[in-house]
């Protein structure tokens, strides 16, 4: 298996919700600037969370990458040992996460942070090269938009 790097060359995060939304994204980072695949990748957002909520938080996924326009990404098991990702669905994000540990969640900030162990590049199902990743999450609860935050992620591949 050949291990191939890559540079994280900028990320950046918007919340692309209303202001009335009580779930609000302000903070997210990725750790280290040089990734390895296969290799270990740490990320770590910061939630505010204006009231609490009983029931489940739905969440759809939309990820593209950009080649010369945007392609969506399918919902596919990527990382061993995560959920899918890609363009998905996920019902109840507390039953997807239960080791986050902040469920049933409670007006307040939290911090999270996930070190996720990549794949060989040979090993994604999908292929990609240097180029832009773009992902949206809006986040419901009873039907209602809760919060929304759009991430992208430039990055270089090197052999």
């Amino acid at each position: 298996m050949q291990t191939r790097s890559g540079r994280l060359m900028r990320s950046s995060y918007e919340d692309c919700g209303s202001s009335s939304d009580p779930l609000v994204l302000s903070g997210i980072s990725v750790v280290p600037d040089q990734i390895l695949f296969p290799g270990d990748l740490a990320v770590q957002g910061t939630v505010s969370v204006k009231k609490n909520f009983d029931g489940p938080i739905k969440v759809k996924v939309s990820m593209k990458y950009k080649l010369f326009f945007w392609i969506p990404i399918p919902c596919l098991d990527i990382i061993p040992g995560l959920p899918k990702m890609g363009t998905c669905t996920y019902d109840d994000i507390c039953e997807l996460f239960p080791k986050l540990n902040i469920c049933p969640l409670k007006k307040g900030t939290y911090t999270v942070e996930e070190t996720v162990k990549l794949p060989s590049l040979d090993d994604i199902p999908i292929p990609f090269d240097s180029g832009t990743i773009k992902i949206e999450a809006k986040a419901e609860n009873e039907g209602k938009q809760i919060g929304c935050a759009e991430v992208k992620i430039d990055f270089e591949l090197t052999d």
